[in-house]
């Protein structure tokens, strides 16, 4: 009968509509509450112009400029992406995927307590690592694409470098970041922790990063490569000393 084939090919194309609509549909909802300078939105290959209550779809790449930021929020999760950077966020079954291309975020968590519900987990990814979160709030940051680092001010944070074997759990006040191998150092406290804006509130006038925070990440970053390298030279050296008395005894 025709009409039933009719029917079947209606049902059909509204299945598949309904499936690929699904793909950039959030289960929540996030947008923007507030940004400053020069904020974008890539959806695709669409580089769309972002405004206050812009609301995301599921792996839109939100982009800041130089002293620029934006505040997306959704039921749970709280972002502010501070200036020069390339992050989204994406729902992928239960989780909440934060990808961090450039620069960094300062976020708040709130756990869902609903089981199998979407954002029972929040997961964070930078070029460097994997960090999981199960509520806090927390300063994630990909420097350069030298280092990815982590700084806990609530809760506790799962943080692992791309060639690590083990993950470490950051704590209140300190610091993890990954080494030139990209694997996870321990978490300590490491200069620039009390410089973090934690502001998230679209109702407060200074929301932006000071300048020092990130002098104080690429000192702090070119200190560590100066300590590693006299590490290595003088093991090195040690190395060699022992080689040279082994020959002298032969």
């Amino acid at each position: 009968m025709p009409w039933i084939g009719n029917c079947m090919n209606m049902i059909h194309l509204f299945l598949v509509m309904t499936f690929f609509s699904s793909l950039s549909v959030f289960a929540d909802t996030y947008q923007i509450v507030h940004l400053k300078g020069d904020v974008s939105i890539i959806r695709g290959s669409n580089d769309l112009t972002a405004a206050k209550n812009f609301k995301l779809q599921n792996k839109d790449l939100v982009k800041t400029g130089e002293d620029s930021l934006a505040i997306i929020k959704g039921s749970r999760l709280t972002l502010k992406v501070v200036e020069n950077s390339k992050v989204s966020i994406a729902e992928l079954d239960k989780e909440i995927l934060v990808d961090i291309d450039q620069g960094g975020v300062v976020a708040n968590y709130v756990k869902q307590k609903i089981k199998d519900a979407v954002g029972t987990k929040l997961n964070v990814k930078t070029r460097h690592t994997a960090m999981g979160v199960r509520g806090t709030t927390f300063f994630a940051y990909n420097h350069k694409n030298q280092t990815s680092y982590l700084t806990v001010k609530e809760g506790e944070v799962e943080f692992q470098g791309r060639n690590s074997s083990k993950s470490e759990f950051v704590s209140l006040g300190k610091t993890a970041f990954t080494d030139s191998s990209l694997k996870s150092l321990k978490p300590k406290k490491v200069g620039f922790e009390e410089d973090i804006n934690w502001e998230l509130s679209n109702m407060k006038s200074n929301l932006s990063q000071p300048k020092k925070l990130f002098s104080k990440m690429e000192e702090q970053w070119n200190n560590y490569k100066k300590e590693n390298e006299k590490k290595w030279k003088d093991h090195k050296n040690s190395m060699e000393d022992q080689w040279n008395k082994m020959k002298d005894q032969l």
